[in-house]
C-alpha cells in the first residue's frame, strides 16, 4: 500500500490523480476498515467489541475527504499504527496477520511468521509511562510498541508517520522498524532489571512474559538485518 524509503533509491512514477494528499488518506483509511471489518468477520466477539470497532469505523468513514495531513492525529491512531506496522513487517519480509476478533479480545493482535516459527504479539503506540505499565504485565501477550513521530520514539513532538504519508507520500520502513527495534530492546531491559530485582510491575512472575517478548524482538531483528 505504502511508498517506502530503503537504503537504495527507488523511482515511484505517479499520475497526479494517483499521488495526491486525498488519495493517501482513501488508502490509508480503505486500509484500517479492512482491518476492522476482518476482525468482525472473524472470531466470535462480544456486543461491546462490535460496538467499538464499529464506532472505529465510522468515525473514518465519516471523513471521505481531508483538507490538511495532520487532520489524522485527531482520529484513532493506534489502529492506523497496526496498518502501519503490518506494512513494515512485510517490508522486510515477515508474514504479520491480524488476529481474529475473538483473539484480539484476549489481548493478541498480530501473528508473525518467519517460516520457521510464529509469535503472538499485541502492539501499541502508548509510550507514556502509564502506557508501559498498563501493557507490561505478567500473564499477558507481549507488547510491541510502536514509534509513532517520525523524529524518536516516545517524544510527543514531531510528525507522526501518518501524517508524514500523507503530506508527501513516503513511508520510511526501516527507520520506523529500526526505531521499533531499538524501543523495545530498551524496554525489555527495564524489564529484566525489574525481574532481577524481583520489584515493580514484573517482578519474579515476567520471567516467561521477557522470554516471549525476546522471542519476538529477536525475530523482527532477524529479518530486519
Amino acid at each position: 500500500m505504502l511508498r517506502t524509503e530503503t537504503s537504495n533509491l527507488e523511482f515511484v512514477e505517479y499520475s497526479i490523480e494517483e499521488n495526491t494528499v486525498q488519495s493517501r488518506w482513501n488508502k490509508i483509511r480503505n486500509e484500517v476498515c479492512s482491518l476492522i471489518d476482518y476482525r468482525l468477520e472473524y472470531g466470535s466477539c462480544g456486543k461491546w467489541y462490535e460496538e467499538n470497532y464499529l464506532s472505529v469505523k465510522q468515525e473514518f468513514l465519516e471523513m471521505p475527504f481531508i483538507n490538511y495531513p495532520e487532520e489524522i492525529n485527531y482520529l484513532t491512531s493506534g489502529i492506523v499504527g497496526e496498518v502501519f506496522f503490518m506494512e513494515a513487517c512485510k517490508n522486510i519480509g515477515l508474514s504479520c496477520v491480524p488476529t481474529r476478533g475473538d483473539e484480539d479480545i484476549w489481548g493478541v493482535d498480530f501473528k508473525i511468521d518467519n517460516g520457521i516459527e510464529t509469535r503472538f504479539l499485541d502492539v501499541s503506540i502508548n509510550t507514556s509511562s502509564k502506557g508501559l505499565q498498563k501493557k507490561n504485565r505478567a500473564g499477558t501477550f507481549p507488547t510491541v510498541f510502536i514509534p509513532w513521530r517520525t523524529n524518536s520514539v516516545g517524544k510527543k513532538n514531531g510528525v507522526s508517520y501518518s501524517e508524514k504519508y500523507i503530506s508527501t507520500g513516503v513511508f520510511d520502513q526501516r527507520k520506523f522498524m529500526s526505531e521499533l527495534i531499538d524501543y523495545n530492546n530498551s524496554n525489555l531491559h527495564l524489564l529484566r532489571k525489574s525481574v532481577w530485582k524481583d520489584e515493580g510491575y514484573m517482578a519474579l512472575e515476567g520471567i516467561q512474559y521477557i522470554k516471549n517478548l525476546e522471542g519476538i524482538i529477536d525475530m523482527l531483528k532477524e529479518e530486519y538485518n
